[in-house]
């Protein structure tokens, strides 16, 4: 169950709304909101000149976590989170968030009961938010972390379909997208993968209503692999080109790789041998992750030599 959340968590825990107090000289979010990679490079003097523990030092911090996390950047976030879990005095939000990448942390080190302990921490504060100020965003955490220590799949499917009743006509197309990201996230768990390309569709909707060009690389990348899933190669193919495309003009080497490779696959599928083949020898293969190396295994096998001499 944990090995699942390892890589489910940046469908729910992604950037937070841009805060008033962020229109500085450097927009460090709008830097992160276009890179993921030029926001690591340009945050911590940022996180230097905010006062220690102010709201816009809490803000800093967390949008760096989240984009260690989102570039798979390890190392750097196990020792980040390893000195904030200690830190008894930040906020429940600040801290909920904390305990959950340290969990995601303690797991990909083989650490699942450490692992296990965090998420239920997580799992503590963030019932307690949502009984004293009830918010959307934290209802859809609440909803995956408990999901995956064991929770009801079906309830929690079936508490973000209220939430969906509840803010359909919302404008905040962030929170909109979060809701029906992980309503399709829920849907395929549960092995309706029909239901989840509805709710894909739905999120990509509305981050194509925002500027938003690492969540809309994501909203395609999604859409197309539920797609995918469900055999509908010649569908999932625009939705990967343009995936591709964010992704590699945002600099994301990994999930640039990622997109290249479920695209040769698409075309392969669909009998475009050679654009396949074309598209296959553009994969970094270096930057393909653990967790996707069946994915690679399965879609190598399809351009070996022998399959094409046969």
């Amino acid at each position: 169950m944990l090995s699942h959340i390892v890589r489910s968590l940046p469908l729910v825990f992604g950037l937070t709304a841009v805060p008033s107090f962020a229109q500085t000289e450097t927009n460090i979010f709008a830097i992160c909101e276009y890179s993921s990679q030029q926001c690591i490079d340009q945050i911590d003097p940022e996180i230097a000149k905010a006062d220690p523990k102010s709201a816009r030092w809490y803000e800093l911090t967390l949008l760096k976590l989240d984009t260690l996390f989102a570039l798979q950047y390890d190392e750097p976030l196990w020792q980040a989170t390893s000195k904030l879990v200690l830190d008894q005095t930040s906020p429940a939000s600040f801290r909920a968030r904390i305990y959950i990448y340290h969990a995601k942390m303690l797991s990909s080190k083989g650490s699942k009961l450490q692992a296990e302990h965090y998420l239920d921490k997580a799992v503590k504060l963030l019932e307690s938010l949502n009984r004293s100020a009830p918010n959307p965003l934290t209802t859809i955490r609440l909803v995956n972390v408990q999901t995956y220590v064991g929770g009801d799949p079906l309830v929690g499917y079936e508490t973000l379909q209220k939430l969906e009743a509840q803010f359909s006509r919302s404008h905040d197309e962030l929170m909109k997208y979060d809701l029906y990201n992980n309503l399709g996230h829920g849907a395929h768990f549960l092995k309706r993968l029909e239901e989840s390309q509805q709710h894909r569709e739905k999120a990509l909707i509305a981050i194509q209503k925002t500027t938003n060009k690492a969540k809309l690389a994501e909203g395609h990348y999604n859409l197309a692999r539920v797609m995918a899933y469900r055999g509908l190669w010649a569908d999932a193919e625009p939705h990967l080109v343009h995936a591709e495309g964010y992704y590699h003009e945002i600099g994301d080497q990994i999930l640039t790789a990622l997109a290249r490779m479920h695209l040769a696959e698409s075309l392969y599928r669909q009998g475009k041998t050679a654009a396949a083949t074309t598209m296959f020898a553009t994969v970094d293969i270096s930057k393909i992750p653990d967790y996707a190396a069946d994915h690679l295994t399965r879609i190598r096998a399809l351009f070996a030599p022998t399959k094409s001499a046969s």
